[in-house]
């Protein structure tokens, strides 16, 4: 009975003194390590301290450096690069092929197309000697233009405009004047051809020169012959229809050359060293 009953101790208050609970202890420290942060995000970089920056946290596999990111489309495929690597140069050759088809047809079936229309064959063969003229005269004024007008655009320039020449050489009247005009419009296409597609082709100087030599001598001994077989048993006016419609054939044959190098008609792309360097070396 003479005992003391014991006393209960109760917690403190928040607001009062002591000591806090231990699960606001980590709340505090949090607190203050915001507080940090804003504090160090407001206050502006001392000149000369770069601020420094925390590595990036991932899962890195430790030993090997991250590689490349990997391409977002597909890869070409086999066609694709082969065409990359030997089309343009194809297309190429195939403008050098059509147009000797051209030229070369020209002259050797000009003085057959005045004949069949009436004119005598010595008148005849002194008359095909204006499509020779035009020819020689349209290259000495070829400079004049290359450094103005782009050398895909020249050559089918020249291409379309030799067409519409010889398509207007059906009329009898004014055929050798058609040839001659048409020389003067086609003398330009071969030596701007070579000379825009050294310029523009990633082969070497050397294989793109004797690619186009070799298919523009094809061409001359191939198809002033198929143009004979073709036009014989026809009326003469199918001659000049025939080696105007190959002047256009070899410039859709240019516009595929063009798509496939890249550049569009016009552009003037620089040489690249190698191909300046081997230009030199050739001539």
């Amino acid at each position: 009975m003479g005992g003391r009953r014991p006393v209960p101790v109760l917690p403190p208050l928040p607001g009062g003194g002591g000591r806090a609970p231990a699960d606001a202890r980590p709340r505090r420290a949090a607190g203050r390590s915001r507080g940090a942060r804003s504090r160090a995000a407001r206050s502006p970089a001392r000149p000369g301290h770069a601020p420094r920056s925390r590595p990036a946290r991932g899962p890195t596999r430790p030993g090997r450096p991250p590689g490349p990111a990997p391409p977002s489309g597909r890869a070409p495929s086999a066609p694709a690069r082969a065409w990359a690597r030997t089309g343009p140069l194809a297309a190429c050759a195939l403008v050098a092929f059509l147009y000797a088809g051209v030229e070369a047809g020209t002259g050797a079936l000009e003085a057959t197309h005045l004949t069949a229309v009436g004119y005598a064959p010595e008148d005849a063969a002194r008359l095909a000697a204006l499509f020779w003229g035009g020819l020689t005269a349209g290259r000495l004024l070829l400079p004049a233009l290359a450094g103005r007008v782009g050398g895909a655009t020249l050559v089918l320039a020249a291409l379309l405009a030799g067409a519409a020449a010889l398509a207007a050489a059906t009329s009898g009247t004014y055929a050798p004047a058609a040839y001659g005009l048409a020389g003067v419009c086609l003398a330009g296409a071969f030596p701007t051809l070579l000379a825009w597609a050294v310029t523009v082709l990633p082969d070497t100087a050397r294989r793109i020169s004797g690619a186009l030599l070799t298919a523009n001598l094809a061409g001359s001994a191939a198809l002033p012959y198929a143009l004979a077989l073709l036009t014989g048993p026809a009326p003469p006016a199918a001659v000049p229809l025939a080696l105007a419609g190959l002047a256009l054939a070899s410039a859709a044959a240019l516009a595929a050359a063009v798509r496939a190098t890249g550049p569009a008609p016009g552009t003037h792309p620089r040489p690249s060293p190698a191909h300046t360097d081997e230009m030199e070396h050739s001539a």
